[in-house]
């Protein structure tokens, strides 16, 4: 995925590889659910071939029916994966090991073709063509979401095993999003830091305790020494903000990135246009429809109550598991679904849905405690 997101980001323009790779994927993903369970499969694609018929009904008089049904191509890519998984795991026929291995080479892969890129001036600018990285990824908000699950895994594996090539990985994780300047890339290693925090209080061996004063003492070390660094590489991102907190009305529309003045006229054409069961579907903005930017709202507005009751309801079935007695699986869930509702580009978004489809099976392997170094 990486390699592929990036190359479609390169020729986005021109090429739709993306688009391709995961309806491919899409199709894989439902023969192999088919094998593992026909059960679960064929009420999760009855379901998916009800929102499709849904969708292009709702859509056909906009004009923009191919949009909402690749969407909810999009909407159900994770939700295939998360079943799959779930199944596969439970029948053994994949191993607990193969989602660290995957979450290690992410971790590894992503860093150097958002860094590299953008040292040698190559990138993609993630705003006004000159501020943030992102190397040849198109999407900002997917890419941030990708790093920022990356970073709270990352921060996972150093509070299981304190060392310095943890400490080092997650260094190149939080310095992709340090310079790709969102906000909530931000916000990720700010909770972060606090749940490593939290473990180092909960943590009740003495020398472990001993490793992370130490690994702590060090990052303050090298913070320091890379100071004026990084206050030259932020330093537009936080002129961006500056100028955005100013045409701000409040603290909570900056934060939201003025999101929220969006609501009330869209749900004023929601109610107007006789949308509350259906939606207006996935491509309503290319008729003119406001994009909240905010996954849950989006969600009511373009499938309906319908839809949105679904799509809560699934996750909420799979995620209950990975919410018990685990710091570490609360934590990614939970963020998970608070940047997907805050910060959007999560639940119908291409690169993001597959890897929340990861964090939720995250989640849920830590729970059982199983750790894998």
């Amino acid at each position: 995925m990486p390699i592929v997101d990036s190359i479609s980001g390169f020729f986005h323009d021109i090429y739709p590889i993306g688009q391709f790779y995961r309806i491919v994927f899409f199709v894989y993903v439902s023969f192999l659910l088919m094998n593992s369970s026909m059960k679960t499969a064929t009420g999760l694609i009855g379901a998916f071939l009800g929102f499709l018929i849904i969708q292009t009904l709702v859509s056909l008089p906009g004009g923009y029916a191919v949009k909402s049904i690749q969407d909810t191509i999009k909407l159900f890519t994770p939700i295939l994966m998360v079943s799959l998984f779930q199944s596969l795991l439970s029948k053994g026929r994949i191993r607990r090991e193969s989602f660290f291995n995957l979450l290690n080479c992410w971790s590894i892969v992503y860093p150097p073709l958002i860094i590299i890129p953008s040292v040698l001036g190559l990138n993609n600018y993630a705003y006004e063509g000159s501020v943030g990285w992102k190397g040849f990824f198109f999407a900002i908000n997917e890419i941030s979401f990708i790093i920022s699950s990356l970073v709270i895994y990352r921060f996972y594996k150093l509070s299981q095993s304190i060392n310095i090539k943890e400490l080092c990985l997650l260094g190149l994780n939080v310095v992709c999003l340090i310079g790709m300047g969102t906000k909530t890339g931000y916000a990720t290693i700010a909770v972060g830091i606090i749940t490593f925090g939290i473990f180092f209080f909960r943590e009740k061996k003495a020398s472990k305790r001993l490793k992370i004063i130490g690994i702590s003492f060090l990052v303050v070390i090298i913070a320091f020494l890379v100071r004026d660094r990084v206050v030259e590489m932020t330093n537009l991102i936080f002129e961006r903000w500056f100028y955005q907190r100013q045409i701000s009305y409040s603290t909570t529309d900056f934060l939201f990135s003025m999101r929220l003045r969006r609501i009330s006229v869209a749900f004023s054409d929601f109610w107007d246009g006789f949308y509350l069961l259906f939606g207006w579907g996935f491509g309503g903005e290319l008729a003119g429809k406001l994009n909240i930017e905010m996954d849950f709202i989006d969600l009511v507005l373009r499938t309906g109550i319908i839809g949105f009751f679904y799509v809560s309801i699934f996750y909420i079935r799979k995620i209950k598991y990975a919410l018990k007695n685990n710091l570490w699986g609360t934590v990614i869930v939970v963020w998970s679904f608070a940047l997907s509702f805050g910060a959007g580009h999560v639940l119908f978004y291409g690169q993001s849905g597959m890897m929340l489809a990861l964090n939720i099976t995250f989640a849920s392997i830590i729970q059982n405690r199983i750790y894998v170094k």
